[in-house]
C-alpha cells in the first residue's frame, strides 16, 4: 500500500485519507465514493460486496412494451402480479427472487452473484445416503454426490430434496458453478430443530425428506414445524414444495 503521511488508521483497519478516500485492510484503494476499480464496496454491516458490472440487458422502454401488466417502483424495478420482476438493468428475476443464474438481491438493495451467495448459509446434514435409497430406491448417485431421480428432481450431498425446477423446500438452488444459493430466510421468531430432537417424536420421513409426525403436522427438512393444516406459528406454508411466507399469496 501505498504511504499516506495523513492517513489515519480507524479501529477496523481501514486507512482514512483526508478527502474521504480510504485503502481497506487488505491495501485496496476505495475511491471518495467507496468504490475500488473494480466497482466494489463495503456496505452498512462492513461486508465488501463485489462491483454488479452486468451490462444494461434492457431498457425502461423496452420492458414497458413487454406489456407484461406490471408496474415500477420508486428503485426502478419493474414488479409483475405473481411477485417475480425485473431488475433496473432489465434482467428478469422469479418469484422467489432469483436470476436464471442463480444471482438475487440482497435486503440492502445490493445484487449478489452467485458464487457469491454460497457462505451466507451453513446447513445441517438431513438424510444420509443409506436414509435417502429407502426412500427413493430408483435414483443414483453422480461422482459429485448428488442423488439424481428420473424426473429431473434430486437429492443434494446433505441429503435435500430439490424438485424438478431445481428448487429446495426454501427456495434455494445450485448456481451454473455448484455453489448452493440459499433461499429467502425464514421469520427470526421460527425456532428449527435439529435431525436428533425431530425424530425423537414418533412419525416417519416421506420420500421428499419431510418428517410426518404420527400426532399429526409435519417437519420440514430445514427442522421447521408445522401443524395438520401445513401451516408454521407465523402462517407459512408449502405450494408446490416451496415455502412461500405469510405476506406472500397464496
Amino acid at each position: 500500500m501505498e504511504q499516506h503521511p495523513e492517513a489515519k488508521e480507524d479501529v477496523d483497519g481501514f486507512f482514512m485519507l483526508k478527502d474521504g478516500d480510504f485503502y481497506d485492510p487488505f491495501g485496496f484503494y476505495f475511491d471518495v465514493n467507496g468504490i475500488d476499480e473494480e466497482g466494489g464496496s463495503y456496505d452498512n454491516q462492513g461486508y465488501y460486496r463485489l462491483g454488479d458490472n452486468r451490462p444494461l440487458l434492457m431498457a425502461k422502454e423496452e420492458i414497458e412494451k413487454l406489456n407484461l401488466n406490471g408496474a415500477f417502483d420508486e428503485d426502478g424495478f419493474y414488479i409483475l402480479k405473481d411477485g417475480d420482476f425485473y431488475d433496473p438493468l432489465g434482467y428478469y428475476f422469479d418469484k422467489h427472487g432469483f436470476d436464471e443464474h442463480g444471482g438475487r438481491y440482497d435486503d440492502q438493495g445490493y445484487y449478489i452473484p452467485p458464487s457469491e451467495a454460497a457462505p451466507i448459509i451453513e446447513r445441517q446434514p438431513a438424510l444420509t445416503k443409506e436414509e435417502i435409497l429407502k426412500l427413493q430406491p430408483e435414483g443414483k448417485f453422480d461422482d459429485d454426490g448428488f442423488y439424481l431421480l428420473k424426473d429431473g428432481d434430486y437429492f443434494d450431498p446433505l441429503g435435500y430434496y430439490f424438485n424438478s425446477d431445481g428448487q429446495d423446500a426454501n427456495g434455494g438452488r445450485y448456481d451454473d458453478v455448484g455453489y448452493y444459493v440459499p433461499g429467502k430466510p425464514r421469520d427470526k421468531s421460527l425456532k428449527p430443530l435439529t435431525k436428533a430432537e425431530i425424530t425423537a417424536f414418533e412419525g416417519k420421513y416421506n420420500e421428499y425428506g419431510f418428517y410426518y409426525l404420527t400426532s399429526g403436522g409435519f417437519f420440514d427438512p430445514f427442522g421447521y414445524k408445522f401443524d395438520e393444516n401445513g401451516l408454521d406459528a407465523v402462517g407459512g406454508l408449502f405450494e408446490d414444495g416451496v415455502y412461500l411466507d405469510p405476506d406472500e399469496e397464496y
